[in-house]
């Protein structure tokens, strides 16, 4: 991971705690990308932690949504039905500095398509 240029990772380093030891292995200049459904909720916890994009979902319809989970439902279910897939980016991901908090209240900002 030293050598790459982009690290994409999971949600789950929160779950097994390995978030900040896989950003501390990269390089200054890579650009970290964590996906997963849930990132979208907490943006500023990865932002702070050095992390420049984040790929996640919305709920568009909540009911429909907790429907399809309390039925056992997966993302196969709700994917386009009840969420959509969304993107957000640190303002600064462009220019790839890292480590340098963003403020809270301009943290994020709609990625747009490349």
């Amino acid at each position: 991971m030293p050598l790459a240029d982009v690290l994409v990772i999971t949600g789950t380093t929160l779950v097994n705690d390995t978030l900040g030891e896989l950003v501390a292995l990269a390089r200054p200049s890579a650009r970290i990308v964590v996906v997963g459904p849930t990132v979208t909720m907490i943006p500023d916890a990865f932002f702070e932690r050095g992390c420049h994009i984040l790929g996640g979902v919305r709920v568009t319809q909540p009911d429909a949504f907790l429907d399809i989970i309390a039925e056992g439902g997966s993302g196969y279910h709700f994917l386009g039905k009840s969420t959509v897939k969304v993107t957000l980016r640190r303002r600064d991901a462009a220019s790839f500095r890292r480590r340098q908090p963003s403020v809270a209240s301009d943290a994020a900002e709609p990625a747009t398509a490349a």
